[in-house]
């Protein structure tokens, strides 16, 4: 491995650690401003924890350490010196060591490990879920209003990177090639962003709608103003302001404080209508979920005809199995949870690509790669056919005469694909020699 591929690593390793951090940052800022004494920056502590991500990275890619606990004591010895150099000997090391502790093992395991699995797309989920309970108890403290912009900016960061892992995400798992890297036309991909874009642009609009209306009204004044300065061609000065004396004012003495009750009345009906605020939107939330498809699937066969897709579809290469829709709203919730449970497998489990799989998946990838097989001599793929349709091609391409046996390739795929039925270890052992045969 050459320096540049190793660099390359290293940044990437603190791009994909600046991802995650990005996901829990009202976390974050919560420590930070609460938590840490003055001497400590809270800004500084946030950039170095993209660094630790860095460092765990290289040390691992360096020494490539495979023993737990000589992992667990260059973590701590990393995170420690991160800790001293931020805070020194004040308590904030305690804060500041197991959070970098666990940056430099999360960087350290990106070495052997795929991110995908070590931060699937539900992550970005709870990640969300947490910006928008921040966003909603903290406009209510007033120590926190000066970060407030930060976390306004930063959620529509994550919104957007969100939006673009769970549609590639998706976009991948709809896709042949598994784990290798999926070939998708160039139509597909600028579709899908294209619409992503026009979410987000929506969504800022809507998040910034007060603060553009006052620029309008901003900018409406000062029009209005050099237009009146233009047709005003009177030379002469204005009259001056005539002073006005204030009236007398009636000394009725210092306004008492309100009594505790009402302070505390005053606190309970605040929480009582934020708590309304958040159900209410929920509510909404939960009614455009039901609404919003159709009309986002009507933008995006709008967009299709825009951009010529059926032309565009003609690039695309390698065999589709049953893909009728990217747009899979209904799967959705099923794909997230998968992952998750995935990503939880793999952190107890070691990860065999074949070992892994059950029956069911077993005969599916020996499916795929018997037709890769002939793709590969130079077979072309009629992504229209049926299975069996596909067999009785392929044989034809090879100057066979068809006939009704064409192996078990074909039934056990489809039972394996339509069928509730359980496929018996003999039935992919038989499928299995004749891939390798074929």
């Amino acid at each position: 491995m050459n320096t540049h591929t190793k660099l390359k690593g290293i940044g990437l390793a603190a791009l994909k650690g600046s991802t995650e951090l990005l996901m829990v940052l009202p976390l974050l800022l919560l420590a930070g401003v609460y938590l840490f004494p003055e001497n400590v920056s809270l800004w500084l502590w946030l950039i170095t924890l993209p660094v630790c991500y860095a460092a765990g990275f290289a040390i691992n890619q360096l020494l490539n350490i495979s023993k737990m606990f000589l992992m667990l004591g260059m973590v701590i010895c990393v995170g420690a010196i991160d800790a001293i150099s931020l805070s020194g000997s004040s308590y904030a090391f305690f804060i500041v060591l197991p959070v970098a502790a666990v940056c430099v093992y999360r960087g350290a395991r990106m070495v052997t490990v795929l991110w995908s699995l070590m931060f699937p797309v539900s992550f970005y989920a709870v990640g969300l879920v947490i910006y928008f309970i921040g966003s909603v108890v903290l406009q209510f403290v007033p120590s926190f209003e000066p970060y407030l912009p930060f976390l306004t900016g930063f959620g529509l960061l994550a919104l957007a990177l969100t939006f673009l892992m769970t549609n590639q995400t998706m976009m991948k798992q709809e896709t042949l090639s598994g784990n290798k890297e999926p070939v998708l036309a160039s139509g597909v991909l600028l579709q899908n962003r294209v619409l992503i874009i026009l979410v987000l642009v929506l969504i800022v609009l809507i998040v910034y709608i007060r603060k553009l209306q006052a620029a309008l009204l901003w900018l409406k004044d000062q029009i209005i103003a050099w237009l009146n300065q233009l047709l005003n061609h009177s030379s002469e000065p204005p009259p001056a302001n005539q002073e006005v004396t204030p009236p007398p004012s009636m000394n009725l003495g210092e306004t008492p404080p309100p009594a505790a009750w009402l302070q505390w009345l005053e606190k309970v009906m605040m929480f009582l209508v934020g708590a309304a605020l958040v159900i209410g939107v929920l509510i909404l939330l939960y009614f455009a979920a039901k609404r919003l498809p159709p009309l986002i699937k009507r933008l995006f066969q709008w967009l299709m005809l825009r951009f010529n897709q059926r032309g565009l579809h003609q690039q695309d290469t390698g065999y589709e199995d049953d893909i009728e829709n990217l747009m899979d709203w209904k799967g959705l919730n099923s794909s997230l949870t998968g992952s998750l449970r995935q990503w939880l497998k793999g952190q107890f489990h070691s990860k065999g690509s074949w070992s892994s799989m059950d029956n069911r998946e077993r005969a599916r990838f020996l499916y795929r790669e018997w037709l890769r097989k002939h793709t590969k001599e130079g077979y072309k793929l009629q992504k229209h056919l049926t299975p069996e349709e596909i067999s009785q091609d392929i044989q034809r391409w090879r100057k066979r005469e068809p006939s009704s046996s064409l192996g078990p390739i074909v039934g056990i795929y489809e039972q394996a694909r339509y069928s509730d039925k359980t496929l018996q270890e003999a039935d992919i052992e038989v499928m299995k020699k004749f891939v390798e045969t074929k």
